[in-house]
């Protein structure tokens, strides 16, 4: 496992913190990235941290490697105050993170300075404080655009809660930002009815080890 992360840090070093998927050409969306496998990866890395299992000749690139991630995730999770950011509130199913069409966006240096950029690449606008509407909204699909993603009604297996459930490991690993991009899911207007649907299918569950039950 040491081995793995000190190759997959060196390997990935776009700016967005982005794991990539070697076999997107495949899939038919040129140029987009599945942010949400990227988040299984996060999530994977932080557990096994906490193990404890790792050498210590590895243990600074395994460290560097989750924090790289982290970074990356929490300005995917930024408010509209954050030009360079993605809206946390409208997570997308497979986001072209290029000016490049495949293979070419899998060189790392050819992926997009900032989450902002690709944000504006998906919205048709810049990221804005008028986005913040106090809502979590549903993902946005490949058949959908920017302005037909509802108001999200429960947690289930979507990926939106697949980069929720890797940010509230990130606040574990104390990656900076990442307690108050939490805070804005826990804070949404819908929260509390999609949270609610957890009873029936917990498995998206996962908050920080902090985390106060709310009522």
């Amino acid at each position: 496992m040491g081995a793995s992360f000190v190759w997959m840090r060196g390997y990935h070093t776009n700016a967005l913190g982005l794991v990539i998927e070697p076999d997107q050409m495949y899939w038919g969306d040129i140029g987009g990235e599945r942010t949400w496998m990227s988040d299984y990866v996060v999530g994977s890395v932080a557990w096994v941290l906490d193990l404890k299992v790792i050498d210590a000749s590895q243990q600074a690139d395994a460290d560097a490697f989750m924090q790289w991630m982290g970074e990356g995730l929490v300005q995917r999770m930024s408010d509209g105050t954050n030009p360079e950011g993605w809206h946390w509130a409208y997570q997308a199913y497979s986001p072209v993170c290029s000016a490049l069409s495949w293979p070419e966006n899998q060189q790392q240096a050819a992926f997009d300075a900032n989450w902002g950029i690709t944000f504006e690449r998906f919205a048709g606008r810049p990221n804005g404080p008028d986005l913040d509407d106090g809502n979590i909204h549903a993902t946005n699909w490949d058949n959908l655009g920017f302005e037909a993603m509802p108001v999200k009604e429960a947690f289930g297996g979507d990926y939106f809660e697949y980069a929720m459930c890797a940010l509230a490991q990130c606040v574990n690993r104390q990656v900076e930002g990442a307690e108050a991009a939490f805070a804005r899911i826990t804070g949404a207007t819908n929260f509390a009815q999609c949270r609610a649907a957890l009873a029936g299918d917990p498995r998206w569950g996962i908050a920080p080890r902090a985390f106060v039950k709310q009522a």
